[in-house]
């Protein structure tokens, strides 16, 4: 079993109990697991309200990013390094096919998701000059 917590704070305003927390335990990272904790969490926020989610690499589906949409949410969301990206000129690759050398980072624009018409979003790549430290992938809308 796995647990994730999902925190909600709200940022330039007041702050929901200093981050209002759910956590709850799942058998595995599965969209209809935890779309009911951001359903509640929706449902707790002012209307017109500007909303970011930040989200680590379990949370890459394809719904998620739908129902984002549909709630004119933006996100930043980590990728795993075999995630498809559909890039400008149509070619798909796996997002670590893109990684900049140690040291360096690089953005790309107007590309799509997992494959399929998900986008277009901004891909961030980066990887520290550091030893044993993974490479990050983040995309954003």
């Amino acid at each position: 079993m796995f647990w994730c917590e999902f925190r909600l704070s709200i940022v330039g305003g007041r702050f929901l109990s200093h981050g209002e927390c759910w956590r709850m335990t799942v058998p595995r990272w599965v969209y209809s697991d935890y779309v009911k904790v951001l359903e509640t969490a929706l449902a707790c926020l002012p209307v017109g309200l500007v909303v970011t989610l930040l989200a680590d690499r379990g949370f890459v589906h394809a719904d998620l990013l739908h129902w984002l949409r549909q709630q004119h949410w933006h996100y930043r969301i980590r990728l795993t390094g075999d995630t498809l990206v559909r890039l400008s000129n149509r070619q798909v690759v796996p997002v670590a096919k893109l990684c900049p050398p140690k040291g360096a980072a690089h953005f790309y624009h107007s590309i799509y998701l997992l494959g399929e018409s998900i986008g277009p979003v901004h891909l961030a790549l980066a990887q520290l000059d550091e030893p044993a430290q993974d490479p990050w992938y983040v995309r954003q809308r």
